[in-house]
């Protein structure tokens, strides 16, 4: 049995420095079954939802520290997104 793909989803990077560690973070936005980075597309977003009496909206955010080089932590992050398909709907 085949696994169904899955939506392409676009993340904001930041990296993120303390005096103690270095994080990458990913995030990105999801209102009315929709995915964006766009702070303006999300205060659209939840007006047309809130007219139509829909109002789910969350904010998916993935952070982990930078220990080794960049290609290392989008790794980690993109094994961790792969595994949010595990979650049930």
């Amino acid at each position: 049995m085949s696994r169904p793909s899955l939506p392409t989803i676009k993340f904001q990077e930041w990296v993120v420095t303390s005096n103690t560690e270095k994080r990458m973070i990913w995030s990105t936005y999801w209102v009315n079954g929709r995915f964006t980075t766009s702070l303006l597309k999300v205060k659209l977003m939840q007006a047309a939802a809130a007219l139509q009496g829909q109002e789910g909206q969350a904010a998916v955010v993935l952070s982990t520290v930078m220990d080794t080089g960049p290609e290392e932590a989008r790794k980690r992050l993109s094994t961790a997104l792969l595994e949010l398909n595990q979650v049930p709907a």
